[in-house]
């Protein structure tokens, strides 16, 4: 991603580059896409992480570094880059039993889900991120929750993060903007802009809001029991297997690939398996595996690109 990219003087474009952003940051691959394209996006950025007392406590010392890397290759973003807090959380060493936190097997718990999941982490985090950005006046949090962990994480899953930032903006009587969804983002004037700058906008949605015109690529991956309203696109690609949801109820949809991704997680192996053999029976659906997960590839190193032949994945 490029240092230099300038937001466009329009309107709400004009608004988010002189907006100010607290960023969710672990020094992980999620939270520092999100910081990256806030960097982008708003012209001051602060960083907020946590100690709950998690074992791969290593990530505190990573953030620090992914820090002292953006700020010395990015000379934009560095000047866009403010306070980094970290806080300590210690409770949860206290209240929590799971894998993140204590000497325990990695499985299914009793639960149905992963024991690496922890009650109210996320739920906390924004809490307190809230809390912060209230006192040093942000006007948005932005947290790289991944909706595909929603198998063993309820905490991250859509109507969770859009419920708390609802919450949020009624306890503390702001409005603050959580991210998430792409397309409670991307509008028109987003797009046109990319577009002046030589991006292709490719988006992965899970449907519930309707697409502005001109995005170049629509994948919309729907979740079981939610209501859909993004029914056409370039691709659909389903997790597999859902409770409640079979892949011929979307087979009428206006779509051009029609893709089935395992579902990840203990089960990882069995769900694909099923997934090849629903697809052999059904030639409509093709296999979409998380590649980069089953050879193991490594986080690669930021490069500046060309300004020419630009994409951008949202």
């Amino acid at each position: 991603m490029p240092d230099d990219r300038a937001l466009p003087e329009d309107g709400e474009r004009m608004k988010a580059a002189t907006a100010s952003a607290l960023v969710l940051f672990s020094g992980g691959q999620d939270s520092t896409t999100c910081l990256a394209s806030a960097l982008s996006r708003f012209g001051h950025v602060e960083t907020i992480g946590f100690d709950y007392g998690q074992r791969h406590s290593i990530e505190l010392e990573c953030r620090l570094n992914v820090l002292a890397r953006m700020r010395s290759q990015f000379p934009i973003w560095a000047q866009r880059l403010g306070e980094d807090i970290v806080l300590e959380l210690g409770l949860f060493k206290t209240i929590s039993d799971t894998a993140l936190i204590r000497d325990v097997a990695i499985e299914i718990g009793e639960s149905g889900l992963l024991t690496t999941f922890v009650p109210g982490r996320n739920i906390l985090f924004l809490a307190a991120a809230a809390a912060v950005a209230y006192r040093r006046g942000h006007e948005i949090i932005v947290g790289g929750m991944c909706e595909t962990d929603f198998s063993g994480y309820p905490d991250c899953r859509d109507d969770t993060i859009k419920a708390l930032q609802v919450a949020l903006n009624l306890g503390m009587d702001k409005r603050f903007c959580t991210g998430g969804e792409p397309l409670l983002q991307v509008d028109c004037a987003l797009t046109e802009a990319l577009h002046a700058r030589n991006f292709e906008i490719a988006i992965e949605t899970n449907g519930m809001v309707a697409a502005p015109e001109g995005l170049d690529w629509i994948c919309v991956s729907p979740k079981a029991g939610s209501a859909v309203v993004q029914r056409n696109g370039d691709e659909l690609k389903l997790v597999f297997p859902q409770s409640g949801t079979e892949p011929s109820q979307f087979e009428d949809w206006d779509f051009k690939h029609f893709f089935l991704q395992p579902m990840d997680g203990p089960q990882r192996v069995d769900n694909t398996t099923l997934a090849i053999q629903y697809c052999l029976q059904h030639p409509r659906w093709r296999l979409s595996p998380q590649t980069h997960k089953l050879v193991g590839i490594p986080k690669h190193k930021s490069q500046k690109p060309d300004n020419r032949d630009r994409k951008v994945a949202v």
